[in-house]
């Protein structure tokens, strides 16, 4: 049995704390953290009795017992709060990004490896422990498509009414290609592998035709990044914050061989692979969430870190590829601003 503490109540560590405490096998949830008192409501009401609320990280830290702490805060605190973690000799996952600090996320790396190699250390990009991208890799790896050239993905997320996104979130966010995109890129770090190991330039451009006040912020609500790394394969991400039919995404992969099409919105089979045959389908009244396209990775992540860690293994990536893609995303949201390629 591994022991877990959570930080982070938001909408995504809510889901986790709950996940870790009714749905992970081999796990059991000490406490929670938050430093919003109000949320202790919702604890009590979701979490097993005997889990202990603090609004205090510190006091999170010292749980007795405590081997892995689950970060999911807002991202400004992320790499403070992994380094404290690991200080106090504890595994830590902590949700993407690792930072919005291209020196501060190096800082992570550095401390874990100079000070604490022997701890799990890792970063939750979900898509890592969807079993479809996972099949795509796969498929990869056997050269199905043969030589990679293109990886083309959309991720759109769907419009707030509330005002929340753009008042309180998108303010801290780091932009689109920081919070959103951040997600295929490390999909194209993974997919492409060697072909991805060095970036030649970025280009990125994009609107705020709905939400304008995006602007204020350097950000966009609609936007195209191309990222050309040196062995000539390319990536495309279109990402939106606008979307009126629910949280839509999909990745294409086009190789000198054929093609790979994974559409998780999709109800039925979600993988294609060129040269199938393309099946369509009628419009659907749906509009999938986050959690319809991500709750089976959701459940499989923790229970697949909570595996690893007892089992004493690696993850199955380093905190290194994290840093390539924080640089290549804040160099897309540079691009973004100024409205020119990015060399790197």
């Amino acid at each position: 049995m591994l022991n877990v503490v959570c930080a982070g109540l938001g909408r995504i560590g809510a889901q986790h704390a709950f996940n870790i405490a009714h749905r992970t096998p081999n796990a059991k949830l000490l406490a929670v953290f938050d430093p919003d008192e109000s949320k202790q409501k919702w604890a009590q009401d979701n979490l097993p009795k005997d889990v202990v609320f603090t609004t205090s990280y510190t006091e999170l830290l010292a749980i007795k017992g405590a081997q892995l702490v689950w970060i999911a805060t807002p991202t400004p605190f992320h790499a403070e709060q992994m380094i404290a973690a690991m200080d106090c000799d504890l595994n830590v996952f902590c949700e993407k990004p690792i930072s919005l600090d291209i020196d501060k996320a190096q800082a992570v790396v550095d401390h874990w490896r100079t000070q604490k190699p022997h701890l799990y250390v890792t970063i939750g990009f979900i898509r890592r422990f969807d079993s479809r991208y996972q099949l795509a890799a796969e498929q990869l790896k056997k050269g199905a498509i043969g030589r990679p050239l293109v990886l083309q993905t959309q991720s759109c997320d769907p419009r707030d009414h509330t005002g929340h996104f753009v008042n309180q979130y998108a303010p801290v966010s780091g932009g689109i290609f920081v919070d959103c995109a951040i997600h295929d890129i490390d999909l194209t770090l993974w997919l492409f592998g060697d072909h991805a190991q060095r970036v030649k330039k970025v280009f990125a451009t994009g609107s705020s035709t709905v939400l304008p006040k995006l602007k204020e912020y350097g950000d966009c609500d609609n936007v195209i990044g191309v990222v050309e790394f040196e062995s000539g394969a390319l990536a495309q991400y279109y990402c939106s914050r606008t979307s009126s039919s629910g949280q839509l995404l999909s990745t294409q992969l086009i190789g000198d061989k054929g093609r790979l099409t994974l559409r998780p919105e999709a109800p039925t089979a979600q993988l294609s692979l060129s040269d199938s045959v393309s099946i369509a389908r009628e419009a659907s009244e749906e509009r999938p969430n986050y959690y319809d396209l991500n709750g089976t990775a959701m459940l499989s992540e923790p229970e697949t870190i909570v595996r690893e860690i007892l089992n004493g293994s690696k993850p199955a990536f380093g905190l290194e590829d994290s840093v390539r893609g924080l640089r290549i995303g804040l160099a897309l949201q540079q691009s973004l601003r100024e409205g020119r390629h990015i060399e790197l």
